[in-house]
């Protein structure tokens, strides 16, 4: 327990709030007196004024008239003596002292009123005694409480007055009688004594709180002396002071409950949050009244509340204690929570507004990044729904999505994570957080903040200010090796290092064959055809070979499906069918004239292929489109077609194969074309196994890496190659 040389005590008594520092002398009071107050004055209305007279000028015993008023059967007897002259009298509202004359009928004479001293003197002395008894002032205190509890259990049938030494009792004759022979003369013979009893700091604490139940009625003095910072006696006391038998029968009543007060006392350690709600009186009120209605009593000793109870009662309010007394609504909030909570809006507007709204039931405090309001049960939903509130009101949540490619927004998410995380701390003071996620940048705060943050942002995340290089693999072989699970985890490392992203993607195989393209094992085969369906299949071309390897219901379904006739630039599909091993045919219809061939074949094969994925296929086997009943020159096809598929490949990853077939009739200048076209393009004989990309590079695969400057893609480059040059060799071991 805490040293009670600076305890902090706060305590509630019946008589009301309580707060002190200091640990020396606790007296409990005694109850209330028994000493009666004399009458001194008698009021009456006389020719429409308030009159008032000494009662003693009207010849009567202010003692004697002090007992007939405190005596409801005295007053009422003594009033059917004054009935026949109209006259009542009655107490006076919140005055001791004095008695009134009450006139039932016409108005007050003098005559009538000599009349009404005399009756009522009369009266007195025939029915009432008084007897003055010597009684010093040491001994009537001492006294006091326990001829108080004597008149209240025989019903207040004497009156005690008490004066220099003297005390004067009032009454019927044989009650004085009783009351002397019943317990004056023990209070006049038996002895005054002082006696103590050590006590430790828990039995001094329980002997205060219970003092405040009001419940303990010895007859004596009892005082609590707090001796734990005195160099002599380093203990705590109860002193007794009375008369001799009571003090003894004091002592033994203390004794009996100090030994069974532990199972009507506990004690719980109040945190600071808990300690500030005591200081507050409604609180205060309302613990009051939670613990009269057990039957407790409590007190605050620093940090410590202790309550006890004369009863079992204390049991049930130590459940009440640990389950429902105070209510803690924890929250751990984030840096931009913590700064919006201890902002001046929230510290002298918002919070004094919740306290006051609440009653000053809650407390709310910052413990780092905790945030912790403590409240009383009743108030918990508005305090809750406050908080949140004002958490919502001032943050608001915006995300900006990632207007970049994916690799770029990879690039961000890992590599420049940090940057961005820094500019978040210089973004502190205007209340805003960022958290970088899939779908975009997550920013919470204040309009102010995310409006700065997000211009910020926008200047960061620039695909101007990013490099991106891409480089064909070699050969199938090195794609395969970059795309095994141990190699990736060896990419995303060389990636850390470099601070670059490194994308590896599979394309489709592009394979150029001499052939009849109507022999194609694939899902889907390109066909030209003419404008007139009905005469497609021209001598030497390959939509001839094509509807003799399919038969003459093939054709048919074409002619059936266009009626004969398709336009420049449509697409129409046939089911393989006779010896075909193909799934699908796309015919295709070319502008004789175009404005461009390049772009025509272009706008063609880029038909098929988003056609094919779309479809679900896989594979497709494309002629020198446009060189044959079209005349297209061959350097024009070839490029075109080769664009289209590139252009395709670098976004679509379900094509898996694609052959460009060269008929066996085709032109040499188509097969010259072609061939040259192909080799440039895929650069088998290179002693790299990454080569530089140019658009329209056809490829089995291809690397590509994203950093915020050239010298870091060169770094990453070279440590790939170091990379597959080590696989290399493993194999070849």
């Amino acid at each position: 327990m805490a040293s009670r040389e600076t305890m902090d005590v706060v305590s509630f008594s019946e008589s009301g709030y309580n707060s002190s520092s200091e640990s020396h002398l606790t007296s409990l009071k005694n109850p209330p007196s028994c000493k009666s107050h004399p009458i001194s004055t008698i009021e009456y209305h006389q020719d429409g004024r308030l009159q008032s007279k000494n009662v003693e000028e009207a010849g009567l015993d202010s003692k004697v008239m002090s007992h007939v008023l405190s005596n409801d059967e005295c007053l009422e007897a003594l009033n059917v003596n004054l009935k026949n002259l109209k006259l009542r009298l009655e107490k006076i509202s919140n005055n001791v002292s004095g008695v009134r004359i009450h006139v039932e009928e016409g108005t007050i004479e003098n005559e009538k009123l000599e009349e009404m001293y005399r009756m009522t003197q009369k009266y007195c002395q025939e029915q009432f005694k008084m007897y003055d008894y010597s009684l010093d002032d040491t001994r009537f205190s001492c006294a006091d409480s326990k001829l108080k509890k004597f008149l209240d259990g025989s019903g207040n049938k004497v009156s005690i007055f008490f004066s220099e030494a003297k005390m004067s009792v009032v009454g019927h004759d044989e009650d004085i009688v009783c009351f002397r022979d019943g317990i004056l003369t023990s209070v006049l013979h038996d002895e005054v004594i002082t006696d103590s009893m050590n006590l430790d700091e828990e039995q001094f604490l329980y002997l205060n709180i219970t003092h405040f139940q009001n419940k303990w009625k010895f007859s004596v003095d009892i005082e609590l002396e707090d001796n734990t910072c005195s160099e002599k006696n380093g203990t705590c006391s109860a002193r007794f002071s009375g008369l001799k038998e009571d003090v003894v029968n004091a002592k033994r009543e203390v004794r009996g409950r100090l030994e069974k007060y532990d199972k009507h006392f506990l004690s719980r350690q109040l945190n600071n949050n808990e300690r500030l709600l005591f200081l507050e009186k409604r609180v205060n009120d309302h613990i009051h009244c939670e613990l009269k209605r057990r039957n407790c009593s409590y007190l605050v000793v620093k940090d410590i509340l202790y309550v006890a109870s004369e009863t079992q009662g204390v049991d049930s309010f130590k459940s009440y204690l640990e389950n429902a007394l105070f209510v803690e609504i924890k929250r751990t909030l984030c840096d931009l929570e913590r700064t919006i909570f201890l902002s001046d809006e929230w510290v002298n507007k918002k919070y004094p507004l919740l306290r006051n709204n609440t009653r000053k039931k809650v407390i709310v405090s910052v413990f780092g990044n905790d945030l912790v309001a403590t409240c009383l049960p009743v108030v918990r939903e508005q305090v809750e729904s406050s908080l949140e509130d004002f958490l919502n009101e001032k943050i608001k949540l915006k995300i900006v999505e990632w207007k970049c490619a994916d690799d770029i927004k990879e690039l961000c998410l890992s590599v420049k994570k940090e940057e961005i995380m820094e500019m978040l701390e210089s973004k502190k003071d205007e209340m805003v957080s960022i958290s970088l996620k899939d779908d975009g940048v997550h920013l919470r705060g204040t309009d102010i903040g995310i409006n700065s943050c997000q211009a910020m942002l926008e200047s960061t995340i620039d695909d101007r200010k990013i490099y991106r290089t891409t480089f064909t693999a070699s050969s199938e072989a090195v794609i395969n090796q970059l795309s095994n699970p141990a190699t990736k985890q060896r990419l995303q490392e060389i990636g850390k290092e470099t601070r670059c992203v490194i994308n590896v993607k599979s394309h489709c195989k592009i394979i150029m064959k001499n052939g009849n393209i109507a022999e194609e094992d694939v899902d889907v085969i390109v066909n030209s055809v003419h404008t007139d369906t009905n005469f497609c299949a021209r001598p030497s071309t390959v939509a001839k070979a094509i509807f003799e390897k399919g038969g003459t219901d093939f054709q048919n379904k074409l002619v059936q499906k266009t009626s004969g006739r398709m336009e420049y630039g449509h697409i129409a599909v046939t089911e393989g069918g006779g010896n075909l091993r193909c799934k699908a045919v796309y015919h295709a219809c070319f502008d004789k004239t175009p404005t461009s061939q390049e772009e025509e074949v272009q706008k063609i094969a880029k038909m098929c292929l988003e056609k094919a994925a779309r479809d679900g296929f896989t594979s497709l086997s494309f002629p020198a489109l446009g060189t044959g009943v079209y005349n297209y020159s061959g350097a024009e096809s070839a490029k075109g077609l080769f664009d289209a598929i590139i252009e395709f490949s670098d976004t679509n990853l379900l094509v898996k194969k694609i052959d460009i077939v060269l008929f066996e009739g085709a032109r040499q200048d188509v097969r010259e074309t072609y061939q040259r076209e192909y080799r440039n393009r895929f650069c088998r004989d290179s002693t790299s196994a990454l080569i530089s990309l140019t658009k329209g590079c056809i490829t089995a695969g291809n690397v590509t890496i994203v950093a915020e400057n050239k010298q870091n893609i060169d770094n990453a480059r070279k440590e790939l190659e170091n990379l597959l040059t080590a696989l290399s060799t493993e194999d070849q071991q």
